[in-house]
């Protein structure tokens, strides 16, 4: 077989490894976290969290204004977008709200192969394309839903388009692609912004003469032209609120309480500290053989390669200025995932330094390519048991994990037996009597527990509410209007036209978040009176480990 074509093979193998990783049981575990309330609101370009404490404009206002559709309040508008368009074609669903994080990373393994293949070379580009395809980091960063799925895909294609241009074909079309990437990846997530102190201090030092070329200024133009809905949102929410969007001016310490819940997310003074959590984010996600030869990787080019140095160079300026943003903001797991393009290429290139050093000497030479596999399928069997099995092996998994905690099944059984036929998705652009009031008349009412995860119950139940008008209530939300104390939660909605109620109780810590005291007292004193009354759930939900995590009951 030529070489050409054991390429070609080898690429397609990479490219179906990390397509099959992160579309495996896609959905499966449900969605958590910010990834619950980015999906419901892309599911109806809906921009609304709470009532206070994190407000958008429609709390501001009673109202969308139009300028409050071209962005979020909390980040820019392109993975919702995205999103959006993923509901439309395959319905409102986990499987859809994910799918466009895990295409997108599947797009980013073969586009880190096509631009480091053209920079540096065909090995290079296998390596540096296997160890993203395989790398746990990755996977879990598209299979949760997170932003940093999305936008590790074209800031792949700024660095490789810019790279092209000043490493292989001085054309303008690379600049050109290089605007819009950047300006693509900021339109997903503002931590981008490391693209560009990156690009303009390494074009200051190797190529001045740029900015004084039209091109280039084309280039930052089109990358300003794709901010504008950004820059009309922050704009105007300026003019009227006295700051910018949640996530400037929590960056820049700007109090104000329409994000008072965010104050605490300034700049933060322990640099120290945050390259320390830097080193130990990535540590605690990265099986330790490839987190070593990350770190050995990366260390042997900055030491200096034979080949390529400005490119070297530019790879590790890019990885410096990301590690320093976060140095600066301050480190979560999910903000991590962008680096790896720049751990993986300066390790590619120094695999194969060494590969080709030893190449004189057979027995070491096969010892190096054992080693190397051994790092591969150690990276494998970690992403396998960190993000595909139900309930991982052993130890050797990854920090960040996301457990199937039952909201999916939960989902699926008050689909099928409490919600009906669901109406036409409704778009909400003011806050009315339809939007604040649950219409009950001949309806299936839903009661569920308020401690429920906050984050996860805006997806697996304010979604119906806020779109379908389906009646799906807080026990509290009920509570507030009861007319008497001799009056019961059923009798009332029954006055009221209920046709019947579920009750749906959270039963486990890893589905409970939000605790009190009152309620706790609240909910246990229901729960004595039900088995008081000989009355049992119609349904147990179980998680990962078989221990049941919702009770469902339903009255008539």
């Amino acid at each position: 077989m030529k070489t050409d074509d054991r390429s070609r093979l080898a690429l397609l193998g990479i490219i179906f490894v990390a397509f099959v990783l992160r579309i495996w049981k896609l959905g499966g575990i449900g969605l958590h976290h910010d990834p619950a309330h980015y999906a419901v609101r892309a599911l109806g370009w809906f921009d609304f969290l709470v009532g206070v404490g994190q407000t958008t404009p429609i709390v501001w206002f009673g109202h969308i204004p139009w300028w409050a559709n071209l962005s979020f309040h909390d980040h820019p508008p392109l993975a919702f977008l995205l999103q959006h368009l993923s509901f439309l074609f395959f319905g409102a669903n986990t499987f859809a709200a994910l799918l466009p994080h895990a295409l997108a990373d599947t797009a980013a393994t073969f586009l880190l192969f096509f631009f480091v293949s053209k920079l540096w070379g065909r090995s290079e580009a296998l390596l540096a394309a296997g160890l993203f395809a395989v790398s746990s980091f990755a996977i879990w960063s598209s299979r949760s839903g997170y932003l940093e799925g999305i936008e590790v895909l074209f800031i792949i294609v700024s660095f490789g388009s810019l790279s092209l241009f000043l490493f292989y074909e001085d054309k303008p079309k690379y600049l050109w692609w290089w605007g819009v990437a950047t300006g693509l990846a900021l339109l997903t997530k503002y931590t981008a912004a490391f693209l560009l102190p990156a690009a303009f201090l390494f074009l200051l030092l190797a190529r001045p003469r740029v900015f004084k070329t039209g091109r280039f200024w084309f280039a930052v133009a089109l990358i300003l032209l794709l901010l504008l809905p950004v820059i009309i949102y922050n704009f105007q929410v300026y003019l009227t609120r006295g700051h910018f969007d949640a996530a400037i001016t929590s960056l820049f310490g700007i109090k104000t309480e329409d994000f008072s819940v965010l104050q605490s997310r300034a700049l933060s003074g322990d640099i120290f500290g945050n390259l320390i959590a830097v080193f130990n984010t990535l540590r605690s996600n990265i099986s330790w053989p490839m987190f070593w030869t990350f770190i050995l990787g990366g260390l042997a080019l900055a030491i200096g390669g034979p080949r390529r140095k400005d490119l070297q160079g530019f790879v590790l300026l890019n990885l410096f200025f990301g590690i320093l943003l976060f140095s600066l903001t301050g480190v979560a797991d999910r903000f991590l995932p962008i680096l790896i393009p720049f751990l993986a290429i300066p390790t590619a290139a120094a695999l194969k330094i060494w590969a080709n050093k030893l190449a004189a000497g057979r027995i070491w030479k096969y010892a190096f390519v054992v080693l190397v596999g051994a790092v591969f399928i150690g990276e494998l069997a970690f992403a396998v048991n960190t993000n595909l099995l139900t309930r991982p092996k052993g130890e050797f998994y990854a920090k960040a994990r996301f457990f199937d905690n039952g909201f999916e099944a939960l989902d699926a059984f008050l689909r099928e037996n409490a919600y009906g036929p669901l109406p036409k998705r409704r778009r909400i652009t003011k806050l009315d009597e339809t939007v604040l009031r649950h219409n009950v008349q001949n309806r299936e009412v839903v009661l569920y527990d308020e401690r429920i995860d906050w984050f996860q119950k805006i997806w697996y139940f304010d979604r119906y509410s806020n779109y379908y008008a389906v009646p799906v209530i807080p026990f509290q939300d009920v509570l507030a209007v009861l007319p008497n104390d001799q009056l019961t939660i059923f009798d009332f909605l029954k006055q009221n036209g209920a046709l019947g109620v579920w009750v749906v109780i959270a039963q486990n810590a890893n589905v409970v978040t939000d605790r009190g005291a009152g309620y706790d007292e609240l909910m246990d004193t229901f729960m004595q009176d039900l088995r008081a009354s000989g009355i049992a759930p119609i349904k147990e939900i179980r998680d990962y480990r078989g221990e049941v995590v919702f009770l469902i009951y339903h009255f008539k």
